[in-house]
């Protein structure tokens, strides 16, 4: 699952008015063109993070790490670029867990209540993972309670949570685009001309 998907290309007015720029020099036309995209597309990135954290009680370093904010970015030859919000259910133990004398609690969303259960333990499996984990009985165990199966608790996944923000809609994204674009675009072709 990987929404929402959001391309960052030139409009043909932005493309006529860098063509006329720098009619001498055409080899720096693509240049200025990749760098303004890579540009939008890491100011977008920053912009989708702060939103979901703004909704989801997870750290900036644990979406970073987990990779959810894709980037294809931009070069001379291909001066488009793609931002994706991928991923699984992060698990529970990115969240504010925490583990009292009788009862763990969780907070997933940072408006939202903090949730509780008795048979939920953080623990490291053999293999070295670490997470949080909640004992529940099957048909087959009931005779045996202490050999409950123990199965990992996860969170929403994070596109999920950024099909529900309005700020992350497709139309909003692509108004905030439109405006970084020009911006940065400004930006590089100032940059060029005082290189000069």
């Amino acid at each position: 699952m990987a929404t929402p998907l959001v391309d960052v290309t030139f409009n043909q007015q932005q493309l006529e008015a860098l063509q006329r720029e720098f009619r001498a020099a055409p080899n720096k036309i693509n240049r200025i063109q990749a760098g303004a995209v890579n540009d939008t597309l890491k100011n977008l990135r920053t912009y989708v993070s702060q939103e979901l954290r703004a909704d989801l009680a997870v750290k900036a370093r644990d979406l970073k790490t987990r990779n959810l904010v894709v980037l294809q970015r931009a070069n001379r030859f291909n001066p488009a670029a793609h931002l994706r919000v991928t991923g699984s259910r992060i698990p529970l133990k990115y969240f504010d867990v925490r583990q009292g004398k009788n009862v763990t609690s969780w907070k997933i969303y940072r408006a939202g209540p903090r949730k509780k259960a008795r048979d939920v333990f953080f623990a490291t499996m053999p293999s070295g993972h670490f997470g949080v984990f909640h004992r529940s009985a099957t048909k087959k165990m009931q005779r045996k309670p202490r050999r409950a199966a123990i199965t990992e608790m996860y969170g929403p996944s994070v596109p999920y949570v950024a099909n529900k923000i309005p700020s992350l809609s497709q139309t909003a994204l692509d108004a905030k685009v439109g405006a970084r674009l020009q911006a940065n675009l400004d930006q590089r072709i100032r940059f060029e001309l005082t290189k000069d």
